[in-house]
Formats: structure tokens, sequence, C-alpha cells
């Protein structure tokens, strides 16, 4: 099972961004589960923490969508 932190524009008057986590299959890339959005990377790190995330076996990229 693999995770996925991702910044997403939200389309709304203010124009902000937004933090998600989503876990997937490995194999598929299937989504299993997401998360609510969170305003800070922190927030959405330690929720994702809650729920499984071994944050030291991390390794954090950036990609262009």
């Amino acid at each position: 099972m693999g995770w996925e932190i991702a910044a997403v524009w939200r389309d709304d008057p203010e124009g902000s961004w937004f933090w998600t986590w989503r876990r997937v299959e490995d194999d598929s890339g299937r989504m299993i589960e997401e998360s609510r959005h969170f305003p800070e990377f922190e927030e959405c790190i330690e929720d994702a923490q809650a729920h499984g995330l071994d944050y030291a076996d991390c390794v954090l990229t950036t990609q262009d969508c």
C-alpha cells in the first residue's frame, strides 16, 4: 500500500490550497482511503500518521499535474 500527500487548488472566491492524504494500492493504484481537506501540511501529516503513515519511511517529492 502506498501513500500520497497532495496539495490541491480549491477553485473558490478565496482561491486557496488545501492538503489531503490518500492511501492507494501498490499494484492497481486504486484509492483505498482519502482524508478530509486540511488547510496546513502539518495537520495533514499528523492525521495521516494517526491512520498508519510511517513518516520515517517517507520520501517527499513534488509533481506537476
